[in-house]
């Protein structure tokens, strides 16, 4: 969470950083129910909406305590929390289950950066999502993290080339299949 995304090291040896978003672009690979082994498509995960997202930001390592004489009074409020915090609040009305985000540490420093990470994190979490594992035959190394891929299955919801963000990934090299976890 402390950079709004994650990282890898790819096929290359190279470190990869990727932001953790909608699937939305071009796909670089369609999948239709012909690409994907029978009865490999489940849902793994649903995640609930969030009603609020708040990041902390601006960290401080060693806080101070209370009996400090040095310090302005706002100084030593500041000084006890470990972060500064962004919030923002959704506006959520068709789902009952939606929660409160817990204090999500990052490694933000400004008040602006956070701010606005904060909003792109509520609008991505502002709606129900999930995760869904299947097993698909193509070639190896076509596919790597990140990457945004179009489904057509027919199942879940999966039709009409429906965008999904690659978020595990696990291939057979010699065997001509891969299994993913997606993320819509």
């Amino acid at each position: 969470h402390g950079i709004g995304g994650f990282y890898f090291i790819g096929r290359d040896g190279k470190l990869s950083v990727v932001q953790f978003a909608a699937p939305s672009g071009a796909p670089v690979l369609t999948l239709d129910a012909d690409d994907v082994e029978e009865n490999s498509v489940e849902l793994v995960r649903r995640i609930l909406p969030s009603k609020s997202v708040r990041l902390g930001y601006e960290r401080i390592w060693q806080t101070t305590a209370t009996g400090s004489t040095l310090l302005t009074e706002a100084e030593r409020q500041r000084l006890q929390q470990p972060h500064l915090v962004a919030k923002v609040t959704n506006t959520l009305t068709g789902h009952l289950l939606a929660t409160d985000d817990d204090l999500q540490p990052t490694c933000l420093l400004a008040s602006a950066a956070a701010s606005t990470e904060a909003a792109r994190q509520a609008a991505l979490r502002g709606q129900l999502r999930y995760v869904y594992r299947l097993a698909c035959f193509t070639a190896p190394a076509q596919v790597k993290l990140g990457d945004v891929l179009a489904l057509d299955l027919g199942r879940f919801g999966l039709t009409g080339g429906t965008l999904v963000r690659v978020v595990g990934l696990r291939e057979s090299l010699t065997g001509g299949r891969i299994e993913l976890e997606v993320f819509r």
